[in-house]
């Protein structure tokens, strides 16, 4: 099973600290590096594997931000709303310390199932432009499309705006990373049926040295 290269132990425990659940187990199925940049890629490994934990780095400067949301991820085009999607920052230009970033309670969209674009958060139109806290662009590695209007649909309680999270606007990665919520009940199954199965050899492995020892 791969793994991710983003996160230090502590970020991982930050992660779960914001999720609400210091145990909880999530599996890598999108990295930018090995599955690719374009949005077709990102759908491809991420699109309806329910709640996911997505991971940003930024090119050069190599701050670490993202998002998380409950809903899986689709290619339709539609913007959806999803109270229990939050961002965060780990790492910024600005020296403050991981922070978790809700939802605020007006009626605007949590993320953006673009077909042609990577991870897409918030959503809100004003003045007849679209605006979204964090918008991946297509091959974000190689094109500085990926830009943040932060804050839109999320509360912002750093007052550092859209250069919170990559220290500017616009920006280009280094890296993503998407990650799954593991069941824990499957896990534990699992778990359950590997003992029963070695039980079983055990029991097998002696029954075949007492037939034995008759003999």
């Amino acid at each position: 099973m791969r793994g991710g290269t983003l996160l230090c132990a502590d970020y991982q425990m930050k992660l779960n600290d914001f999720y609400g659940n210091a145990r909880q187990k999530w599996k890598l199925i999108y990295k930018g590096t090995e599955d690719g940049f374009s949005g077709e890629d990102f759908h491809r490994c991420s699109d309806n594997e329910g709640p996911t934990m997505t991971i940003i780095q930024t090119k050069d400067d190599n701050y670490l931000f993202g998002g998380y949301s409950e809903i899986s991820w689709k290619r339709d085009g539609y913007f959806r709303r999803d109270p229990a999607a939050f961002l965060f920052t780990l790492t910024n230009a600005h020296g403050i310390q991981p922070t978790k970033f809700f939802k605020n309670s007006d009626d605007t969209f949590s993320v953006g199932h673009t077909k042609n674009s990577g991870p897409y958060f918030g959503g809100v139109v004003q003045d007849e432009k679209h605006l979204c806290d964090f918008r991946i662009c297509n091959n974000a590695h190689i094109l500085q499309g990926s830009t943040s209007d932060f804050p839109t649909a999320y509360i912002d309680t750093t007052e550092k705006g859209e250069r919170l999270f990559a220290g500017e606007k616009n920006f280009l990665v280094e890296e993503i990373e998407v990650y799954k919520l593991e069941d824990e009940d499957k896990e534990e199954a699992q778990n359950e049926d590997e003992e029963t199965l070695e039980n079983k050899d055990e029991d097998e492995a002696e029954n075949e040295d007492e037939d034995g020892s008759d003999r």
